[in-house]
């Protein structure tokens, strides 16, 4: 998928960010343009610590399959 792809515009902002939270701000704002809940951001904190990096891509995947990004978009 394009925007799993690590040369996609998404992971390329992500590597401006300082640290774990403010990519996870990036991701959301990047895909449903809000940013994420106290809970979203916890969900978001053990994912990565799970998975490293890869976290990001599931978490892109993860956003664009819910009715709220198919309803942004």
């Amino acid at each position: 998928d394009m925007l799993t792809n690590k040369d996609s515009l998404i992971h390329r902002t992500l590597k401006t960010a300082r640290d774990p939270a403010e990519k996870t701000e990036m991701v959301f704002l990047s895909v449903l343009s809000r940013h994420p809940t106290l809970r979203e951001k916890d969900i978001a904190k053990k994912e990565i610590q799970a998975h490293g990096d890869e976290g990001y891509s599931n978490m892109i995947w993860a956003l664009i399959n819910t009715r709220e990004f198919t309803f942004v978009q």
